[in-house]
Formats: C-alpha cells, sequence, structure tokens
C-alpha cells in the first residue's frame, strides 16, 4: 500500500514524530562532525566536516541547465532530467545515497520536514527530489525501500540510474562526481520553466526552504521572471 494512503491515525503519529526526527538527526551529524578525529587520514566525515566549514551563510542564487539526463524512478520508470519534466512546479533536490550515516540522514530529515511543511500549508506547485550520488548500489528498489522507511510521498521523487546518466545530473547541479563519501550536503531549490535558482551549501533551516518553494511559486504565478531561463 502507497504511503500516501495510511489510516489516519498512523499518518498523524507519523507526523508528530517528524519534529523529534528532524533534531535528532541534526543532533547526531553536529557530534559526528564537530567532534576532532583522532586520525583526520582515516576520518569517514573528513570532507563532509570540511564542506560544512566552507558553506557559505544562507542561499546564493545559481544557473542550472537541466541535461536531459535519463533516470530511473523507485519504481524503474524512466524520467527524464529536463524542464518539461517539472512542468510548472517548482522543485527541492538534494543529494544522497541509502548506505550515508552522516550527512544523507539529516538531509533527508530537512527534505522531510519541508515537505510536512508545504503538504500542512496546502501548497501546490511542488516537487521534492533526492539524486542518488552512489548509482552502483542505490537500485530502484533499494531507493524505494529507503523512500518509504522515511515517509516519502507521492511529490518526493527518488532518482537513480546508469552512473554516466546519473553523473549528467550531479555536473547540472554543480555536484562533482566522485566518491558518495565525499560529496558535500547540498540543497536547491528552483524552477525549472524560468530558470531561477537557489543553492544551499550545507544545512538549511526546513522553515526557510519552504519559504523559498512559496517564494519562487508565487514569482511564477505572477509571470515575473518568465524568460529568466533563456
Amino acid at each position: 500500500m502507497s504511503l500516501e494512503f495510511r489510516s489516519r491515525n498512523g499518518a498523524s503519529a507519523a507526523a508528530a514524530g517528524r519534529p523529534l526526527r528532524l533534531a535528532v538527526a541534526l543532533l547526531w551529524l553536529a557530534a559526528a562532525l564537530i567532534a576532532p578525529a583522532a586520525h583526520a587520514d582515516t576520518d569517514p566525515h573528513a570532507a563532509h566536516r570540511a564542506a560544512l566549514a566552507a558553506a557559505p551563510a544562507g542561499a546564493t542564487a545559481t544557473t542550472v541547465a537541466l541535461p536531459g539526463a535519463r533516470l530511473r524512478q523507485r519504481d524503474g520508470s524512466e524520467l527524464r532530467l529536463d524542464a518539461q519534466a517539472f512542468g510548472d512546479r517548482v522543485v527541492v533536490i538534494d543529494f544522497v545515497f541509502t548506505n550515508c550515516t552522516t550527512i544523507c540522514p539529516a538531509l533527508t530529515a530537512i527534505m522531510s520536514a519541508v515537505q510536512t511543511r508545504l503538504q500542512r500549508d496546502g501548497a501546490g506547485g511542488w516537487q521534492l527530489v533526492s539524486l542518488s550520488v552512489d548509482p552502483a548500489r542505490d537500485t530502484p528498489a533499494r531507493m524505494d525501500d529507503y523512500a518509504r522507511k522515511v515517509g516519502a510521498g507521492e511529490r518526493w521523487w527518488w532518482l537513480t540510474g546508469e552512473r554516466s546518466e546519473v553523473e549528467r545530473g550531479l555536473r547540472a547541479f554543480g555536484v562533482p562526481p566522485g566518491l558518495p563519501e565525499e560529496h558535500a550536503p547540498m540543497v536547491l531549490v528552483g524552477h525549472p520553466a524560468s530558470g531561477r535558482w537557489l543553492r544551499w551549501v550545507g544545512m538549511p533551516d526546513p522553515q526557510q526552504v519552504a519559504a523559498a518553494v512559496r517564494q519562487l511559486r508565487e514569482r511564477a504565478e505572477t509571470g515575473e521572471g518568465a524568460h529568466a531561463a533563456h
């Protein structure tokens, strides 16, 4: 059964637990990344700690040219990563892998909190996306299992695919391909139809991300910046 059709009591209990899961994930991440490593050369969090230390405060405007990469959704169906795939929706995207035990659980908790806020506010015209940085291990079935465990709804896509195609997608968002353990924590919010994008490097506040979605949605509805992509 789809998670979108859980019983009312089950959905309420899950929603009530999300703020606690977010807090726990972020506290765990802080402990893992702030604590000094005894041996820097074997520190599994070294790349993540360096990326967070260098992260700018707040969001910055950026440019994204979606490359049309052929990716796979969690049900195995193909999705072409281009503006047409999203229509007039505002997109929130992060970059994770299912074996990750450092920044990915915290990023996923942030995305879950954004999902909850947008659903609660009755906002329309949005789409969450989690793109794997480890396509060799993250099969559609594995992504589906992970998505179900974190309460991802129908408006939260989980994408993987052939390595070459995934890497095309990652580069478009400014994520250099490499070892999954070395990817930087990053979240983008954008309106592909108009070409407006914002990027956070680090762990953004879910409230700020949801506010950016609403702002880009309002601009799209008024036609502001409709030709920004050209």
